[in-house]
């Protein structure tokens, strides 16, 4: 094939024996391509959706398939490696996604609560019972902050950030500017 694009050779003439050397088994012409042709691994990692996948695992599923790509590369055919590798990078992190994303649907029986005992849940039961008895002459802002925040009506309990919000009423922008002028308040928030 004739000089394409810019002017040169689509695959240098020092690079071709590193392949056909890599090819071959020698593993230093292997590390020295793959070190080579890195920066297209991270090109392509960076155009990538990678969903819950994290950059660095998509990075080494990239520069699996830039190994596959070498190995499997025609010098002789007048294609440039990069055109080539480019593909063979894309699908190994695609797969890499997809492996993730599997593993993220499946339901995992460590992470199920444990079965709960029945005697544990009656005292459970009687102790919000309790304390929903003492709190109840308190005055109904004030109770419905204690009930909010220890979870007594079936609720989950409420982080500061949903009190403040929510039972104070105090506004989203009143909420961030007393955050930013009393900072000695954010680790009370953040729980």
């Amino acid at each position: 094939m004739k000089n394409q694009g810019k002017g040169r050779d689509p695959v240098s003439a020092n690079e071709i024996p590193l392949f056909v050397q890599a090819q071959a088994g020698c593993s230093s012409c292997l590390d020295e391509l793959m070190r080579r042709h890195d920066g297209l691994v991270q090109a392509v990692v960076r155009q990538q959706v990678l969903g819950q996948l994290p950059f660095l695992e998509a990075l080494q599923a990239g520069r699996m398939g830039l190994w596959r790509a070498i190995l499997g590369f025609d010098p002789q055919r007048g294609l440039a490696f990069s055109t080539y590798a480019w593909p063979a990078i894309m699908r190994s992190i695609w797969r890499a996604v997809k492996r993730q994303q599997r593993r993220a649907t499946r339901l995992d029986p460590a992470l199920l609560p444990p079965p709960q005992d029945p005697a544990l849940l009656v005292e459970e039961r009687l102790v919000q019972e309790t304390l929903l008895q003492m709190i109840d002459h308190l005055p109904p802002r004030l109770r419905g902050i204690m009930v909010a925040y220890y979870g007594l009506e079936g609720q989950p309990p409420a982080s500061y950030r949903q009190l403040v919000l929510d039972q104070v009423r105090l506004s989203e922008w009143w909420y961030d500017r007393a955050m930013t002028k009393l900072p000695f308040l954010r680790p009370l928030t953040d729980q």
